[in-house]
């Protein structure tokens, strides 16, 4: 397994590790215990580290493609260069029935700016986020996504995505994207 997929078996894994927590009833010295293992698996995991404070580390894939903890993944069903569709569930720790709303456009805006930064474009950075809520999003089911560039000008792109249940509209976002300028230097 490569390091990329491994990176994303490991964030599966803690994915799966958030909900299962969201959802149990331990009792305290069973809540301390795991604390404790926790806390272990985190300064194993900083001492893996080698690159100095606030540096990025060098790696073999482009982080910013990977799966993260703090979305739900998003299973990428097809994309070019101008577009992104795919399917994607809020699982449990977003909320019990319903994801909490501030995933949703965290969601929308991960998806995004995967977009924006695909290919061969220089890596861009978001300026402006506007999200409609349309309908209540619901959890443990699975949803479509579709996110597309509206637009490339110069250092400035515009992208916008859609969220659905089904035939129904739940949420969608239009967001500003700012590509890194050049160093001159």
């Amino acid at each position: 397994m490569d390091d990329a997929l491994a990176h994303d078996d490991m964030t599966d894994a803690l994915i799966g590790l958030l909900d299962g927590v969201a959802q149990s009833q331990m009792d305290a010295p069973t809540l301390r215990a795991l604390a404790g293992e926790l806390r272990a698996w985190t300064q194993r995991i900083k001492a893996a580290s080698t690159g100095a404070p606030g540096q990025p580390e060098p790696r073999g894939f482009d982080l910013i493609q990977r799966r993260g903890a703090l979305t739900p993944p998003v299973t990428i069903i097809a994309q070019d260069d101008r577009s992104m569709r795919g399917v994607v569930t809020f699982g449990q720790r977003f909320g019990p029935e319903k994801p909490h709303g501030g995933a949703i456009p965290l969601l929308l805006l991960d998806v995004m700016g995967r977009l924006v930064n695909s290919g061969a474009r220089p890596r861009s950075y978001t300026a402006q986020l506007l999200t409609h809520f349309r309908s209540v999003t619901p959890a443990d089911t699975e949803l479509g996504v579709r996110a597309w560039l509206v637009a490339e000008d110069g250092r400035k792109r515009r992208a916008r995505i859609e969220l659905w249940h089904n035939e129904r509209l739940c949420a969608e976002a239009e967001g500003l994207f700012i590509a890194a300028a050049t160093d001159p230097g």
